[in-house]
Order: C-alpha cells, then sequence, then structure tokens
C-alpha cells in the first residue's frame, strides 16, 4: 500500500523528546525519501522536469567551452606544446587541465544554475506544499516582483557561501591538518548553506524575513545539518545532481514546513 504524502512530511521527528542523532539521521535521509516521494508524485514531475533541462544545458555548455579553451588556457598561462621527450609530461599536464576545466564547468553550473532556476524552483515548492498540506500560501505580490525576489535570496545566498568557502579553501596551502580542516569546515558549511537555500524557498513564500528564517534553522540543528549533509551528499555527485536536485526542493520544503510549525520558543 502507497504511504500518503502526509506521512512523508511525518518522517522529520521534529518532538523535543526526540534525541539530535535520531533527527539528524532522519533529516539526513530526507533527500533521498523526496526523491521516492518525487517519483510517486507524478503531477509534479512537470514542475521538476525543467529545472534538471536547464542545469544540464547549464553544465553541457560550460564543459565544452572550458574543452574548447583549453588548448590556448594551457599554452598561454602554464606550457606550450612541446616537442620531443617532454611531450609525454605535457600531456599528462593537458589531460589535468581538462579534468580542472570540467570540475570548475560543474561547479559553475551548480552555482549559476541556482540562481537561474530559482523561479522555477519555487513553483515545485508551492506544488508540493500544495500535495503535503492540501494548501499553500496565496501571494497578492505580482508574478515579477516574486520572481524577482526568488532569484534574489538565492543570489544572496550564492554569494554569502562563496564568500565564506574561500578562507576555508585557503587551509588546503597547510599540508594535512589544513587540508583536513577545509574539508570537514567545507562540508560542514555546504550543509547549511544548502538548507538554508532549499528550504528558504518555502519560508520567503511564507514572508518571513532574512532574522527568523536564521532562527528557525538554528532552531533544530540536527534537522537543519542533517538535511544538509543529506543534500551535499547527494548534489554533489556529478552529473547526477542534475536529476535529484528537485528531490532537495521537495525535501527543503517539507524540512521548512516542520520548523515552521515548531514554537517559536523551541
Amino acid at each position: 500500500m502507497a504511504s500518503s504524502p502526509n506521512s512523508f512530511l511525518k518522517t522529520l521527528p521534529a518532538s523535543e523528546n526526540s534525541s539530535a542523532s535520531a533527527q539528524f539521521t532522519a533529516a539526513l535521509l530526507l533527500p533521498f525519501r523526496a526523491a521516492r516521494f518525487l517519483w510517486r508524485e507524478r503531477n509534479l514531475w512537470r514542475y521538476a522536469a525543467l529545472p534538471a533541462l536547464v542545469h544540464l544545458a547549464l553544465f553541457t555548455g560550460a564543459a565544452a567551452l572550458a574543452l574548447t579553451l583549453a588548448d590556448d588556457a594551457l599554452a598561454r598561462w602554464i606550457w606550450a606544446e612541446p616537442s620531443g621527450a617532454l611531450t609525454l609530461g605535457w600531456y599528462v599536464v593537458y589531460a589535468l587541465a581538462l579534468i580542472a576545466g570540467l570540475v570548475l564547468a560543474y561547479v559553475a553550473a551548480l552555482l549559476v544554475g541556482g540562481v537561474v532556476v530559482s523561479p522555477l524552483n519555487d513553483r515545485l515548492s508551492e506544488r508540493t506544499e500544495q500535495v503535503l498540506t492540501g494548501g499553500v500560501r496565496n501571494s497578492d505580490e505580482p508574478l515579477w516582483r516574486v520572481t524577482l525576489r526568488s532569484v534574489a535570496s538565492t543570489a544572496f545566498i550564492t554569494t554569502l557561501y562563496g564568500v565564506l568557502l574561500v578562507p576555508v579553501l585557503l587551509l588546503n596551502v597547510v599540508p594535512g591538518v589544513g587540508s583536513a580542516a577545509a574539508t570537514v569546515l567545507g562540508f560542514t558549511l555546504s550543509a547549511f548553506f544548502l538548507a538554508w537555500e532549499y528550504a528558504d524557498i518555502c519560508l520567503a513564500r511564507h514572508g518571513l524575513g532574512l532574522r527568523r528564517k536564521l532562527r528557525i534553522l538554528r532552531r533544530r540543528p540536527a534537522l537543519t545539518f542533517g538535511f544538509g549533509a543529506g543534500a551535499t551528499l547527494l548534489l554533489w555527485m556529478p552529473l547526477l545532481n542534475v536529476l535529484v536536485m528537485p528531490a532537495a526542493v521537495t525535501g527543503g520544503t517539507a524540512l521548512a514546513l516542520t520548523l515552521r510549525n515548531l514554537p517559536e520558543s523551541a
């Protein structure tokens, strides 16, 4: 027997009696459960398909550009193609440059794509909330203003994340301890900002300001970081992320609804 949409919403143990480890584990699995929920709810597919296609197109274009410019960039900034015994070494460097270019293209597509598809994600989140709760908050604002706010909010979160990530990445210049610290801090930072980004879509629709949104996310840190950790693992799977990103939007909506309904004193 198929589970109801409401049972998916109740997968997060938000009660004060539930342990932090239980909350973290449930939230960690939430993006994966959201993918299964999204697969069952076929009426949501049309809202999920377009953001995935846009991300795929952005990555394909960025990857093609990186591969096209790799020869000139390598010759101009690193090492022009030699002749003789050094040719093999140049091809090794060239292969590493191609890999680095693809990684940068992938990251750029993730960051830029998040901003570009934010209005589409907002629509998916709205439809998800309607399925989960039977209703959705209707706004009297014109569509252009809602779209602009959605793009601006996503751009702000993405920019702030990028700024804070720079000093974390610089820790990698310190061998051993620095690299380990950068890995842990980078993952933690990604977990929080992904939870914020995908919960923000629903919270903003309910008219919450920045301070209150952050207060709500801090109210149950195990839920917030658990969902963010699950989303990080899911979204950093190369190429697969463009297919599962709608699941992150769906899971973020469930997280936001859960946190939104907790008492302010919690």
